[in-house]
């Protein structure tokens, strides 16, 4: 009998978690926002008083 060990190679990411006033402060702007597009970062913006994930940017 052969056995087959099959892999699966688990890829994992990293997110920037902020809340939605600093997105809409800060984060919003053209300039950062092109560095944060040009840097391939993945966001999640969340509300913090509904504890609600309000954008999810990958």
């Amino acid at each position: 009998m052969r056995l087959t060990v099959i892999y699966i190679e688990w890829q994992l990411f990293l997110y920037l978690a902020v809340p939605l006033n600093t997105y809409n402060d800060f984060l919003n702007k053209l300039f950062i926002k092109t560095i944060i597009q040009r840097s391939q970062i993945n966001l999640i913006v969340y509300d913090v008083e509904t504890q609600e994930i309000i954008r999810w940017q990958i």
